[in-house]
Formats: C-alpha cells, sequence, structure tokens
C-alpha cells in the first residue's frame, strides 16, 4: 500500500513527516521511551539513562517514530531543541522530542498567538507563526534582530505581531535571518546579515524588515544557513548570501564568497522547488529531477565524492519527483515510489542506523511501520 503524505520536513539532525491521515512522524534526533512523558517532567526523566531506554542508541532512530496517537495535526517542523506544530483547528503546539509507545509525544499549546495560523517555523534563536490573515508573530531572542520589531531584551519575548510587514502568504527562516513572501510577490527579509543574506546591499542586521530588490514577481522563497533564495513566476533563479562554498550555484558575483544583492542564477532548466541547508542548495526542476550544488562532506549533494561545487549536480537516480526538503545537513525528497533521504546520518535521519553509515551518499528509501 503506497504511504500519502501531506507534508515532509528536514531538520537540523532529524527527518519529520506528516501523512494523509494527518498523523505525524519523526526520526532520527528521536527518543523513544516505553511510557509516557509528561510535558512538565524534569530533563532528568527525559535524558537520564534506564531501563525505559529502547535501542543501543536512544537519539538516533532510523525508523519513523509516531508523535501523535491521539492528536490529528496539519503541520509539522522542526524547531531545534523541540518540534512545531498546528493541530487542526490552525493553534501552534510545541512536541517534545521525546515520543513514547503509547502515548506519543508530549504537547504544549503556544500561548500569545491570537489567529488562526496556517505555518510555523523557527531558526536557532528564535520562533515565527503566520496567521490565515497573513499577519506573523515573532517570539524568542533579539540580539541580531531576528524578531523584526523592537523589543525591551535581547531574550526570552513573548509572541508579538511584526508590524512593519505586509500581508505575507509564507516565511522561511535562516540560521538567524528570515524571509517573507507577500500577496504581491515581494521579498521581505530581517536579522543576521554578516554574509549579505538580507539582500539589502550591505552586511548591516535589520531589526524591522526590509524589502528585497528583484525586478520580477516572486512565487517561492527559501534560506539556508546564511543564503537566501527566490523563484520569479517563470521558473527563475535568485541567490544572495554566502557563497564560500558555491551554494549560490554559478551565479556571476563581484564577491566570491558572498552577495549582498540579489543576482540571478544561470540553470539551464526551469525550477519547481527550491530550498537549501548549511552551504549547499537544493533545487526541484519543473521535470521532476533534482539538483544540488554547494558543501558536500556530508554527502548532501548526492555525489559520491564528497566534493563541493558551484556547479548544479543532477541526482539521476530520483526521477519524477514532486517535492524537497533541506534540513541542515540532508535533504528529503518524495516522488511516486516514496521518502527518500541522504545526507548526514549520524543522527540516523536519512534513515539508516547509525553505527552502519554516518554519510548517506544514494538516497534511502524510508520505510514507515
Amino acid at each position: 500500500m503506497t504511504t500519502e503524505f501531506s507534508q515532509i520536513s528536514a531538520g537540523y539532525s532529524r527527518s519529520l513527516a506528516l501523512l494523509g491521515d494527518n498523523s505525524a512522524w519523526a526520526w532520527g534526533n528521536i527518543g523513544r521511551i516505553a511510557s509516557a512523558t509528561p510535558a512538565d517532567d524534569s530533563l532528568a526523566a527525559i535524558c537520564g539513562f534506564g531501563p525505559v531506554e529502547i535501542g543501543h542508541n536512544r537519539y538516533a532512530q532510523p525508523l519513523p517514530q509516531l508523535l501523535n496517537p491521539q492528536n490529528p495535526l496539519s503541520y509539522l517542523t522542526d524547531a531545534m531543541s523541540g518540534l512545531m506544530a498546528l493541530d487542526m483547528g490552525g493553534q501552534a503546539e510545541m512536541l517534545a522530542t521525546t515520543t513514547s509507545l503509547s502515548a506519543g509525544s508530549a504537547c504544549v499549546p503556544i500561548a500569545g498567538l491570537t489567529d488562526s495560523l496556517k505555518q510555523v517555523c523557527a531558526n536557532e534563536t528564535a520562533s515565527y507563526a503566520l496567521g490565515a490573515s497573513g499577519r506573523v508573530w515573532s517570539w524568542g531572542s533579539n540580539f541580531q534582530g531576528q524578531l523584526g520589531r523592537q523589543s525591551g531584551s535581547m531574550l526570552n519575548q513573548l509572541p508579538e505581531k511584526i508590524e512593519a510587514l505586509p500581508t505575507v502568504v509564507s516565511i522561511v527562516t535562516g540560521k538567524n535571518h528570515t524571509l517573507a513572501l507577500t500577496d504581491k510577490g515581494e521579498v521581505w527579509a530581517w536579522g543576521a546579515n554578516a554574509a549579505g543574506q538580507l539582500g539589502q546591499g550591505d552586511l548591516s542586521s535589520l531589526t524591522r524588515p526590509a524589502r528585497v530588490r528583484i525586478n520580477a514577481k516572486i512565487r517561492s522563497i527559501a534560506a539556508g544557513d546564511t543564503h537566501s533564495l527566490a523563484i520569479d513566476d517563470n521558473g527563475r533563479l535568485y541567490a544572495w548570501g554566502s557563497n564560500n562554498l558555491g551554494q549560490l550555484g554559478p551565479a556571476q558575483t563581484k564577491t566570491s564568497g558572498w552577495a549582498a544583492n540579489p543576482v540571478r542564477v544561470p540553470l539551464s532548466f526551469k525550477l519547481k522547488q527550491i530550498d537549501a541547508g548549511m552551504h549547499f542548495t537544493v533545487a526541484l526542476s519543473e521535470q521532476g529531477e533534482v539538483y544540488a550544488w554547494g558543501w558536500n562532506a556530508m554527502g548532501q549533494l548526492g555525489e559520491p565524492s564528497l566534493k563541493s561545487t558551484k556547479s548544479p549536480s543532477k541526482i539521476e537516480v530520483l526521477n519524477r519527483v514532486e517535492n524537497i526538503s533541506v534540513g541542515s545537513f540532508h535533504t528529503l525528497a518524495l516522488n511516486h515510489n516514496g521518502l527518500y533521504a541522504w545526507g548526514d546520518n549520524r543522527n540516523a535521519a536519512c534513515g539508516m542506523p547509525s553505527n552502519r553509515a554516518e554519510v548517506v551518499t544514494k538516497p534511502n528509501l524510508i520505510t514507515f511501520a
């Protein structure tokens, strides 16, 4: 029987999938215990050693683990120290990265978000929520302007709206910067900018969102750790930010290490989707082919040589791909045969036991129980 997917999401050291029946699954850096763990349980109880552990490496689960046996979800994403999700009513929740066999992951609602939500995401230090109204909330730390608004403290800020943004249809985050795509096809950016990832022509951080000047209507955006990407209505790619390992692709930049303004990336194919991780980029063509470029030390490009390159490298074993998602060091791709993963497998995020392969250079088909 074919598994139906409604969402795939690659995180920092784990992989996530939301199936057609609204069940949420995670593998990689996920703890698995034999009994339920209350949301207010101590870290010692969650992280300690004892008879409840299952498997030799508790936080390297190669098989997908069910997160929500009694709580259907409509959206799921990684948030570094936890997981963020939306329930069927658009309420945001935090899920623990430890799941029990009977009760799944402990779940805590996120207070202070007054709209029905359609998307949540997070970077290293801050979190964001996009409401059905097109308004964006932010909370967390603000030492590099990543909240997109003024705050009384640099740490532990509660959710508030980012008033400076127009109507937004999607948001993406890098390591400490954020991009928003508006209903008019504009890109706005704020936060860290040491590599020009905000696309403003300089390297100054921004506490207030600013429009990225691209002479085209944009339909899709993506953010790597310190670089940014956009696809226009004609399937053309624009890139800016860090380029130390060729992650901007074959773009012509004045500075080899970074580009502070968007540059057109000359590709021989039109794009359906783009995503990025730490110093590498993965593209899905309109023909369903997957290409990757940039850093490859963890096999992220699907190339066994592990050599970095600025030239798009086609992943030959994949075809008719429908969707991709890129984590910090690994990639997920969905096609008619199922869900594949490759790259960093030190926490089993590619669906293989980590003691068998720490780096997966050929897409591995994920098996669901």
